[in-house]
């Protein structure tokens, strides 16, 4: 579950960010968004891989 978060995250971090800074008006603001989205969910990942039990 955490492998696939930092995945996910990471994924949305490089998209967002490069969509951030090569689309048109309207999409860049989501593409941050999503950026910022990504890194919240690579944070989590990390968190669940090394500690364990974080969340509970």
């Amino acid at each position: 579950m955490g492998l696939l978060l930092i995945a996910c995250g990471v994924l949305l971090v490089v998209v967002g960010i490069w969509g951030a800074f090569s689309t048109a008006s309207p999409k860049h603001t989501l593409c941050a968004l999503a950026a910022v989205i990504g890194l919240a969910a690579a944070v989590t990942g990390i968190l669940l891989v090394s500690v364990p039990g974080f969340f509970e």
